[in-house]
């Protein structure tokens, strides 16, 4: 799906949103029509999809009301895996009506980031996992990978894994989500993983007590390449 970028993470609470909504500031920065989605929201509320409000904070802007329900096709409020989430409902997650939801956004807008949920390997029915979608929807991935003790080994199965289905890599994008534990580590961890994966570093989003999204997206270093490789106009 040409214009599409996918943000998966190694896991559960590593940044995604953070980084989605940094990115889409970057984009929209530079006047390029971007939007969001998030396939599956769970943890959702009475008034829709938290990680879309965050994203659209970010980028100050909000989409049209009539795009909303494309932009989060599946929305359950217990905050579990897609597969449980649906299941506790009497719903199954359906991988076309995604992707139709994605072609229609992309009818309106030249590039769209699609936020995960969880980790690669989340399942979003008895069937599919999170990676299946990505490989329906063929669009690269932006990694998201936490900077602390643990990242190496996380992120390179998560390499690895994408690799096993020829999934194109944009590269990694790391989030520092809480003050640094030990700066020694979380300095060399992303030029560790580099050298081992040959997968790119597109930058460091730096732990800020408070959202600083000005800042965030000036640190993603590799925003051009991720612009070069969705093509856009």
């Amino acid at each position: 799906m040409k214009g599409a970028l996918f943000i998966t993470g190694t896991g559960t609470d590593v940044g995604k949103t953070v980084a989605t909504g940094a990115v889409l500031r970057a984009l929209r920065t530079r006047g390029l029509k971007a939007a969001t989605m998030k396939p599956v929201q769970t943890g959702a509320d009475s008034s829709g999809a938290p990680d879309l409000y965050v994203h659209w904070e970010a980028a100050e802007w909000t989409p049209p009301a009539g795009q909303h329900r494309d932009m989060a096709p599946y929305l359950f409020r217990h905050a579990c895996s897609p597969h449980l989430a649906a299941r506790e409902t009497g719903r199954t997650v359906e991988i076309p009506t995604i992707r139709r939801a994605a072609e229609r956004l992309m009818e309106a807008y030249d590039l769209l980031l699609i936020e995960g949920a969880g980790g690669l390997l989340v399942p979003l029915n008895e069937q599919h996992t999170m990676r299946d979608l990505i490989v329906a929807l063929e669009c690269p991935v932006l990694l998201v990978a936490p900077t602390g003790l643990g990242t190496i080994n996380h992120t390179l199965l998560t390499i690895e894994a994408l690799r096993a289905k020829n999934i194109p890599i944009a590269g990694v994008l790391y989030s520092q989500l809480r003050r640094p534990a030990d700066q020694d580590i979380e300095t060399d961890n992303p030029g560790t993983i580099a050298h081992i994966s040959g997968v790119p570093t597109l930058g460091v989003l730096r732990y800020r007590a408070r959202p600083n999204w000005k800042a965030w997206s000036r640190e993603i270093a590799g925003i051009e390449s991720i612009i070069k490789l969705l093509g856009a106009p």
